[in-house]
């Protein structure tokens, strides 16, 4: 943000430098010597104010052309600044999440503890699949255990993967047509079972 001022305050002292200095002067030119004949000096000086204002006027264009280029090019400057300071910010709490998700990790012990290999699936046949779906049908499965506004939440899934709940542990829910409940158990964890009504 310090940087966004400080250009700001360049950026405000050469639009104020460019336009003392493209003031349009409105001094007469220098009177010259009389020296000769009255209307030829009367002749020269108007040629002289109009030289004068033919080249205040050019050099006027100039400077509000420059003075454009500068502010657009200032202007690019600010923009690619916030940009960078943005893009710079996020980063910056990117690093600092990953810090402290290292340091809880370490505190619970997390790191330490080998990941468990993944089961080798079965190639199974795709129609055995789909009959042994239709005759008996599974259980929902357990995605997601959070923690929303103060109370865990446990998202369940049914086995088509189109409808997703959210229930508590030991609560009772209607899935696929079934009553099912949710279980927590120490040993077990999360388990979805069939309720007997």
């Amino acid at each position: 943000m310090q940087s966004v001022k400080k250009l700001m305050v360049v950026v405000f002292a050469i639009a104020l430098g460019g336009r003392v200095i493209a003031a349009p002067t409105t001094d007469l030119p220098v009177a010259p010597k009389t020296q000769g004949n009255a209307t030829t000096s009367a002749n020269e000086s108007e040629k002289d104010v109009k030289a004068v204002n033919n080249f205040s006027n050019d050099k006027l264009d100039e400077s509000l052309s420059s003075e454009l280029m500068m502010q657009k090019h200032i202007q690019q400057l600010v923009e690619n600044d916030y940009r960078y300071q943005a893009e710079l910010r996020k980063l910056k709490h990117e690093v600092e999440m990953e810090k402290m998700l290292s340091e809880i990790r370490k505190l619970r012990g997390e790191d330490k503890v080998k990941p468990l290999p993944a089961p080798a699936r079965e190639a199974v046949n795709i129609s055995e699949n789909k009959a042994s779906v239709t005759e008996n049908s599974p259980l929902p499965h357990v995605v997601l255990e959070s923690v929303i506004g103060g109370l865990s939440r446990i998202a369940v899934i049914n086995q088509g993967g189109d409808q997703l709940l959210y229930v508590q542990p030991g609560e009772t829910f209607a899935m696929d047509g079934k009553q099912y409940i949710l279980t927590k158990d120490k040993k077990m964890g999360l388990q979805i079972k069939e309720a007997n009504l």
